[in-house]
């Protein structure tokens, strides 16, 4: 894979027409872009996380992350930018026949009046942070096996056990439990225990619990190796993101 690139965003409405040139580059932009699929199906990887994008759902990535996108063979993607900005990280959007709409627009700016495209472009940015807005921090996966170790995770942070423990218990191979993660949440198994762990971690800091015993309840070992991934995921530290919550209740 090439080195990371910065690629100026080009007008809404140029697909990416050239698998064989996206799968080879990972690339930035300026600017938010809305990924969509009008045919067939991509897959769009951002660090170790990976989205598999269709007719039935869009994906947002934030500007200036770097991402590569995979368009299946015989598929039609289009990125659309928004320079407003839609969100702070990235998430997969439900498609809704309003916003199909509205993009249908944008992707014909072109034809449409000025006036008809600023309509648009609004209508999908309130749209996207609506969607964004009720979009849980934690998506859980909808295969059964699946579905039943994330809930034990839930229940149990700091369960121990490994992907292919937890594949015994649910009767299936750990292969299967990891297609299920990747293709219903967007991420692996251990990046999908991570979220659960710190989104834990969060709710018992707020709670005004002490950053070594939060740190022993979602299974770390050792305090040092909990800040570092909480300060990973959010940017600040345990002992500052308490600290800053309880400042706001005062």
């Amino acid at each position: 894979m090439r080195r990371a690139g910065r690629v100026s965003s080009p007008p809404n409405g140029t697909a990416f027409a050239d698998a064989r040139l996206v799968d080879r580059a990972t690339h930035r932009h300026d600017e938010d872009e809305l990924t969509w699929v009008v045919s067939g199906s991509c897959t769009l990887v951002i660090g170790e996380r990976r989205w598999n994008v269709d007719t039935s759902r869009a994906l947002v990535v934030p500007a200036d992350r770097e991402h590569v996108v995979v368009p299946r063979p015989d598929s039609l993607v289009f990125p659309l930018f928004f320079p407003e900005g839609l969100a702070a990280e990235a998430h997969v959007i439900p498609r809704t026949a309003e916003l199909d709409s509205c993009v249908r627009v944008l992707l014909q700016s072109g034809i449409a009046t000025p006036r008809a495209v600023a309509a648009a472009r609004s209508e999908v940015i309130r749209r996207v942070g609506e969607a964004v807005r009720r979009r849980p921090e934690l998506v859980l996966p909808t295969d059964a096996r699946a579905r039943r170790v994330a809930a034990r995770i839930v229940e149990h942070p700091a369960s121990a056990l490994r992907l292919e423990d937890w594949a015994r218990v649910v009767h299936t191979s750990a292969k299967t439990l990891q297609r299920a993660f990747v293709k219903e949440t967007g991420m692996t198994y251990p990046r999908w225990r991570l979220r659960a762990r710190l989104l834990a971690a969060r709710t018992m800091l707020e709670d005004g619990r002490s950053v070594e015993s939060v740190a022993r309840a979602v299974g770390y070992a050792g305090a040092g190796a909990f800040i570092a991934a909480f300060r990973r995921e959010y940017g600040v530290t345990p002992g500052a993101h308490r600290a800053r919550v309880f400042s706001d209740r005062s």
